[in-house]
């Protein structure tokens, strides 16, 4: 009896897909500046269609807010799930437009993926600094990383009576600042 190739691939399709189910997945992921192609911190959140367990691998700083959680990448970043449907927001500051995609892992146990995210205006070039003048929880030596996934190049750090770090209160710019991230 001769099989149609149809039913072959279909039956290929279905068996890989069949294995690859309930697997852990991988998805190693790059973010660049959609013009210059050059890598680019950023936050990122994830999540899976279902609700499923979707972590980073690593060790990077997050936050959570209004049960969404925020990782702070250096532009390279691994997402680990056993979810086929995930879906990525990639955030960079108020001058460069959000990123929102979905990441069809069906059939697939490892994967890469290059977000090219896109500055709709450069404050910098027009004599303009970003800032947030109003942050409490992360430290000098930490706040780097996330004044760069948030494109910001001026940071008051405040201290607050609910954890110790009065001490570390000066009044100045702090020693962990650099030209393109001033720490108050």
């Amino acid at each position: 009896m001769k099989v149609p190739v149809r039913s072959i691939a279909l039956g290929s399709m279905l068996l890989i897909s069949t294995l690859v189910s309930g697997q852990e997945r991988t998805v190693q992921c790059r973010i660049v500046d959609s013009k210059s192609g050059l890598p680019l911190p950023a936050t990122v959140s994830v999540r899976a269609e279902e609700g499923g367990r979707v972590e980073l691998i690593g060790s990077q700083d997050q936050v959570t807010y209004l049960e969404k959680t925020r990782w702070y990448v250096d532009s390279e970043f691994t997402i680990s799930t056993g979810e086929q449907i995930v879906y990525v927001e990639i955030r960079r500051g108020p001058e460069t437009l959000p990123l929102n995609e979905v990441i069809d892992l069906t059939g697939v146990v490892s994967a890469t993926r290059e977000f090219r995210i896109e500055r709709w205006i450069d404050m910098k070039s027009r004599g303009f600094m970003s800032g947030d003048s109003h942050m409490h929880l992360p430290e000098a030596k930490s706040a780097q990383l996330q004044m760069r996934a948030e494109d910001l190049q001026v940071a008051n750090l405040l201290t607050s009576d609910f954890t110790d770090e009065a001490i570390n209160f000066t009044g100045r710019l702090d020693p962990a600042s650099t030209e393109n991230a001033q720490i108050y």
